[in-house]
C-alpha cells in the first residue's frame, strides 16, 4: 500500500482544482481527503484542519517543486514538514497505523497519560 503525505492544506473545495489538475497533469497520483465533508458542512473547514491534498511519500519532492515552480504554493514552513514526519511515525505503531494523524495523536497522548496517572496514583498509595 502506499503511504500518502499531505502536501497542501487548503480552505475551499475550489482551491484544489488547479493544482490538482496540475500534479495529475504531470503523472503524480493525488488524493484529496475531507473534500466532501467541507463541501457538505462548509463550517467544518477549519475545525478538521482543511482540505487535505496528499500525494505518494516518494513523488512529495517532485509534487513540491511543481507546484511552487507553477505559483501554485508559497513555500512550506517547517510545522508541513513537522506533521508529515508525524504521519510517517505514527504509521510505524501497529494499532495506530489506519488511524487518522490527529485521532491516532490523540490516542497515543491518552495511552500516555494514562501510563503516568497509574504510576502517579501507584507509587502515592506506596
Amino acid at each position: 500500500m502506499r503511504e500518502f503525505v499531505t502536501l497542501m492544506n487548503l480552505t475551499y473545495p475550489a482551491d484544489v482544482i488547479a493544482p490538482k489538475g496540475k500534479l495529475e497533469s504531470e503523472g503524480i497520483e493525488v488524493f484529496v481527503k475531507d473534500e466532501l465533508t467541507v463541501q457538505v458542512h462548509n463550517f467544518y473547514s477549519n475545525a478538521i484542519g482543511g482540505i487535505r491534498l496528499q500525494v505518494p511519500a516518494e513523488d512529495f519532492e517532485r509534487a513540491k517543486t511543481i507546484l511552487l515552480e507553477n505559483g501554485l504554493l508559497e513555500e512550506i514552513e517547517n510545522k508541513d514538514e513537522f506533521w508529515n514526519d508525524m504521519a510517517l511515525k505514527l504509521k510505524k505503531i501497529p494499532f495506530l497505523s489506519q488511524m487518522d494523524l490527529r485521532i491516532g495523536l490523540i490516542v497515543l497522548l491518552g495511552i500516555c497519560f494514562s501510563v503516568v496517572a497509574f504510576l502517579f496514583i501507584y507509587l502515592m498509595s506506596r
